[in-house]
């Protein structure tokens, strides 16, 4: 038997489908819910976006480096970074809502890290 059997044993009798079946637990399965790996992947995320694009604004206020290698990293990477600030500060906010609005929690700090980066990255076009 395929190992994936044995954990979803219950949605392949039919019970999840089938009102009349006694036991209905395999439906929380089915159910989209925040789990706290992905509350610490948008924080980490988070941490990785703002810290290429401070590296990116020390490179080229203070550090000035000109090889080429760098150049095509900083290129290929800077418009994602920026595009993926508001969208990781959704999905943070997200999970916020969803555990209760915990000030100790990854999400509240996700939201925090990225709000903080978007201001910057936003009123360094102005």
């Amino acid at each position: 038997m395929p190992f994936f059997f044995k954990k979803n044993e219950r949605l392949l009798n039919g019970s999840a489908y089938n009102k009349n079946a006694k036991n209905r637990t395999p439906t929380k399965y089915l159910m989209n819910k925040t789990k706290p790996q992905s509350n610490k992947f948008v924080f980490y995320a988070s941490i990785a976006t703002a810290t290429f694009l401070l590296l990116l604004y020390l490179n080229t206020t203070y550090f000035k480096l000109d090889f080429v290698l760098i150049g095509v990293v900083q290129e290929m990477l800077t418009l994602p970074a920026m595009f993926a600030q508001p969208v990781l500060m959704l999905m943070a906010g997200r999970a916020f809502d969803l555990n209760g609005y915990k000030i100790k929690s990854y999400s509240f700090f996700a939201i925090l890290i990225s709000l903080t980066t978007f201001l910057i990255v936003v009123s360094s076009f102005i």
